[in-house]
């Protein structure tokens, strides 16, 4: 379902632009790559983790180049085990391109394997394997992006060979622990979001100078409010803004610092800033799903509807196999639309996608109490509280970041109707 819906969107919205479109006139001129998850050869199946970081890094740096249009990571992570039917991918998700790799690492030496594809006829364009220490990771990962570049005749501006000037960690060990870190804050539980915590943590100590690990403390600070993981929630805002302008500070040519700058100042409700942070994020990574996304968010909490669909529909093109806040972003838009039975159903596929996700339940919630579907806002709301029972308005108002607005105090109205305590 998803892969049509990508389809749907690639030919209805390829020439919608905005102030933070990623593309040029004629998206279909660009080379479109899916970078597959890179397999992971080593003995022990608990590297894998380290395999996927290198994949991701490589999206990474390669969502800079104007010249490529790099699918999101979202979307190829679901590839992993697949048998790959290269054309079917041509025409499921309009690439033109596969980057295929495989990782081995035994003890402090790693091998690293590379193919760039034509995804049209299966021909190898370029190919190179990599036998090195460890701590040559980030050489490699640069001399993998800038052969990409090459081999697809692709014209690097000046700012896209900034993205060579990686602002990371000189320290191996730092960046593992960082990558650990990661495929646990992804998870989203308490749990696993201090498990992460405590690994950024432990990466900074190595390195005090490795900007990712403080973007990365920052947004998890940020979730464990949202995530009603914190007792003291202002206090946890107010580290994570020190640690994300740390981020920044360190890492000025990063897509990632400013994402988590920009997510930090979202959710304290500094709206300008952040905007100005994802912003800046967009134009180091013109091809950057995930801040277009972000940037959609901000919008709706500033109630402009249109541009948070314009915003997620282009993502949507980077990133066929979205996560739920993606539909989510088009529910909250068509609910501020008074569009309720669109609102309805992209809120559905957002909690079809992750049925712990609060934010899209709260919005479904309220376009029932619209529609007068009482008893199934009633449900929804049962069901909320029976995962989040300590859940309340005032909770919701220290998490998320509502201006106070008529559509705002209606939303809590209809919220306490359907049996949301104070």
């Amino acid at each position: 379902m998803a892969l049509i819906v990508a389809g749907v969107f690639y030919w209805v919205y390829l020439g919608r632009l905005s102030e933070y479109t990623p593309f040029s006139d004629s998206l279909q001129d660009k080379p479109t790559i899916a970078v597959l998850p890179f397999a992971n050869m080593s003995d022990d199946p608990e590297q894998e983790y380290f395999a996927d970081g290198i994949t991701d890094d490589l999206i990474t740096d390669l969502t800079r180049f104007d010249g490529i249009r790099v699918l999101a990571g979202t979307t190829t992570f679901k590839l992993r085990g697949q048998k790959i039917d290269y054309r079917q991918l041509v025409d499921d998700l309009k690439i033109s391109h596969v980057l295929e790799g495989s990782v081995r690492r035994s003890g402090d030496k790693m091998r690293i394997s590379a193919r760039l594809i034509s995804a049209r006829d299966g021909e190898s364009l370029w190919a190179e394997r990599y036998d090195k220490p460890l701590n040559d990771i980030f050489d490699v990962q640069d001399d993998v992006s800038s052969n990409i570049a090459d081999a697809l005749s692709v014209q690097l501006t000046e700012q896209d060979k900034l993205a060579f000037e990686r602002p990371t960690t000189s320290s191996f060990e730092a960046y593992d622990l960082y990558l650990q870190g990661r495929r646990l804050l992804d998870q989203r539980t308490r749990e696993t979001n201090q498990m992460a915590l405590e690994l950024y943590q432990g990466a900074i100590e190595l390195d005090p100078n490795f900007a990712r690990a403080y973007g990365a403390i920052a947004v998890a600070l940020i979730r464990s409010v949202t995530g009603t993981y914190k007792d003291n929630p202002e206090q946890a805002k107010e580290k994570a803004l020190f640690y994300a302008r740390k981020a920044v500070e360190l890492g000025k040519r990063s897509q990632n610092t400013y994402w988590a700058l920009g997510f930090t100042h979202l959710f304290r409700g500094e709206f300008e800033a952040a905007e100005t942070a994802v912003a800046e994020s967009l134009r180091i990574a013109p091809n950057y799903a995930d801040g277009m996304a972000l940037m959609a968010l901000l919008k709706n909490y500033l109630e402009q509807p249109r541009e948070a669909i314009d915003l997620i529909e282009k993502a949507m093109l980077l990133n066929p196999g979205y996560s739920w806040d993606y539909p989510y972003n088009l529910g909250y838009a068509y609910y501020l639309l008074e569009d309720y039975p669109r609102a309805i159903e992209y809120l559905t596929s957002a909690l079809e996608r992750n049925l712990n996700a609060r934010p899209p339940r709260l919005q479904l919630i309220a376009c029932y109490m619209e529609i007068g579907a009482i008893d199934d806002a009633e449900w929804e709301m049962e069901q909320m509280l029976t995962q989040y029972p300590d859940y309340t308005v005032g909770y919701m108002l220290k998490g998320l970041p509502m201006l106070d607005t008529p559509r705002t105090n209606r939303f809590i109205d209809l919220l306490r109707q359907a049996g949301l305590p104070d």
